[in-house]
Parts: C-alpha cells; sequence; structure tokens
C-alpha cells in the first residue's frame, strides 16, 4: 500500500548509511520462505520481522501471470476463506528454530496475541502494532505506519547492524 521509498526497510536504509540493507520479503513470505532467504543471500546479519501468519502455507496463485491476477487471486482466495482459519505448515517449529539457531539472525515480532505466545516460547522480541492503516478493511500499515514500525524496528537493526557488523550504535 506504499512505495517503495516509504517502507519500513527503506526508512530503515535511510537511518543506517553503513549498511547495505535488502528487504527479501515479499507478499505471502512464511518462515519457509526466511529459511530459504537466509540460506541463499549471505550477508552478515539478519532481520526476521515475524508476522502473525508466517505459519501458513502458501496459496496456488492460479492465473496471477499478470500483476491484476494475483490481486484478483488474493481477493478471491481472502473472501472464500473469511472466517476459515487457513492451513499451517507442518514443520513451523522445526523450521523457525532452525532460523532462530542461526547467530546471525535477530528476530521480533508483532505485539499480538499471536505474537505474544511465540515470543514467550522462542524468546523473541517484541515491537508494537502500528496504529495507522491503509483503511479499515486493510490492516497494512499506511505511509504513517511505517514510521511507526520504523521507530520501534530501528533500534534492533542497529543492535544487530553494531554486533555483527561492527558500527557504533
Amino acid at each position: 500500500g506504499v512505495s517503495d521509498a516509504e517502507t519500513w526497510a527503506s526508512l530503515v536504509a535511510r537511518e543506517l548509511t553503513d549498511v547495505h540493507l535488502i528487504n527479501t520479503g515479499v507478499a505471502g513470505y512464511n518462515v519457509v520462505s526466511v529459511q530459504r532467504a537466509i540460506r541463499h543471500y549471505r550477508a552478515d546479519g539478519y532481520l526476521y520481522l515475524l508476522i502473525d501468519n508466517d505459519d501458513e502455507i502458501l496459496p496456488e496463485w492460479h492465473g496471477a501471470k499478470e500483476p491484476n491476477g494475483m490481486a484478483i487471486s488474493l481477493y478471491l482466495y481472502f473472501l472464500q476463506r473469511r472466517n476459515v482459519k487457513p492451513p499451517t505448515i507442518d514443520n513451523f517449529d522445526t523450521v523457525l528454530r532452525e532460523v532462530l539457531t542461526d547467530d546471525r539472525v535477530l528476530a521480533v515480532t508483532f505485539d499480538t496475541e499471536k505474537g505474544k505466545a511465540i515470543a514467550a516460547k522462542y524468546g523473541i522480541q517484541m515491537i508494537p502494532v502500528w496504529a495507522r492503516r491503509i483503511s479499515y478493511i486493510d490492516s497494512h500499515a499506511n505511509v504513517e505506519g511505517q514510521f511507526e514500525i520504523t521507530g520501534a524496528i530501528l533500534p534492533h537493526v542497529k543492535a544487530l547492524a553494531a554486533e555483527r557488523c561492527r558500527l557504533e550504535r
């Protein structure tokens, strides 16, 4: 819902000019995607912003060859699944534990009901949920919400960069 320059990853990158930051996240990412990104992208450190649906299986995107096709598929998927719990990854716990045992990974989750349970179980730090969203129906962060996320996550990213890249905080 925001331009690339307005995402929290871009806002963090502007603050940390000595750090080369790559945002590998895309719509539909889950913990398995994060595991693959860590295996594929060589880096000194990884920040994993774990969200409530990272344990869900990705839906099959039929007819998503065009950008509008994906948007329509997403809409239909969520419309059809309203009030239905989506299927979850069978080995979520195993994959998440593998990701978290990598000493280059700093995981952060949002202060939601599910986030609190995950934080308690895995020792993950929490940040507040953004208050400013695109709309009542679309809870994704708007531009102001991206700034909220940036403010909450920046201290964690700075600590990770200081530890892994030997930069001053």
